[in-house]
């Protein structure tokens, strides 16, 4: 008999992945026009940018270790109050230098809510269905970065900057309300810690550089 994929909490996660990615990426066209309008010029929008993926691509490795020791519902929930947070701070930026430590403050938030909504949908998907299940929660997030850029622009050009981002955190806000009623399989690794992926990759790389066979000249 085949395991369920459709199951309630699945739904819910998949649904929630949406509305979050639809978040982030409104402000993928929008916001290099934000800064222009701020004064910023182009090296600024690269900085401004660059900054939100630089401090999540930091962050999600360490993340990961503390989901296997801790579990996954409190990091995503902290991570999803902290992206809601720094998605109505955009309404208050003064300047150029406070946007960019927003934007790392919002990548840190990124990368914590992604890296455990994502952790989570996959230990709920049956093995016997893991392609498909990965195909489905994954097609959510395509469709997130179709319509999100569709969707800042023209709230943005229909109304303003400040209307595209509180409809922005109604989204976040909608994704972590529907996260909080899935239920999440959990099995804790005690002899994981913060920096145990960086002791695997440092394990793995002196394993394979021991099976290189070495040559006499």
């Amino acid at each position: 008999m085949m395991q369920r994929l459709w199951t309630k909490s699945f739904i819910l996660m998949t649904l929630g992945l949406l509305f979050l990615f639809t978040a982030f990426y409104m402000l993928y066209p929008t916001l290099p026009l934000f800064i222009k309008e701020m004064g910023g010029n182009e090296r600024q929008v690269g900085l401004a940018m660059g900054a939100l993926m630089l401090s999540s691509v930091i962050l999600r490795p360490f993340v990961g270790g503390l989901l296997d020791r801790f579990g996954r519902r409190p990091f995503m929930i902290g991570g999803l109050l902290l992206f809601i947070l720094a998605m109505y701070m955009y309404n208050w930026v003064g300047g150029i230098i406070m946007l960019i430590g927003l934007r790392i403050v919002h990548g840190m938030s990124w990368a914590v809510s992604t890296t455990s909504m994502m952790t989570a949908v996959t230990n709920m998907i049956p093995s016997a269905r893991r392609g498909e299940g990965m195909g489905w929660f994954s097609t959510s997030m395509t469709l997130a970065m179709a319509v999100g850029p569709m969707i800042g622009l023209g709230i943005m050009q229909g109304t303003s900057y400040q209307t595209m981002f509180i409809f922005a955190v109604g989204l976040s806000v909608l994704a972590l309300l529907l996260t909080l009623g899935a239920k999440m399989p959990f099995q804790p690794h005690t002899d994981r810690n913060f920096f145990s992926a960086f002791h695997d990759l440092r394990k793995t790389v002196a394993e394979n550089h021991a099976d290189v066979p070495c040559q006499n000249e």
